[in-house]
């Protein structure tokens, strides 16, 4: 059971910083970024973050904790910023 969680805890936010990664770089260069992507993202971040949470039940208040913490403040704010320049550019477009 801990290893599919580990497993899938790896896959999801190891693909959570990779699509970021491009939606932000995107974003910066003012392309639009499709809100299923923005959606599926955080769906995947979601669940990555749930798996990421359970495996630390097992190790609490680590510094495992502090890094899960700190990506989920960081994608956040990152997520907010792609959402305003997807909306701005729409409104120009339109």
């Amino acid at each position: 059971m801990i290893t599919l969680l580990l497993i899938g805890h790896i896959a999801l936010m190891s693909a959570s910083l990779l699509v970021t990664s491009l939606t932000l770089l995107l974003a910066i260069f003012s392309f639009h970024v499709p809100r299923r992507v923005q959606l599926a993202n955080i769906i995947g971040t979601s669940g990555g973050l749930a798996a990421g949470t359970v495996l630390l039940l097992h190790h609490p208040l680590d510094y495992r904790c502090l890094v899960l913490s700190g990506y989920l403040a960081a994608f956040v704010a990152i997520q907010l910023f792609i959402r305003r320049q997807s909306r701005s550019l729409s409104k120009q477009t339109s």
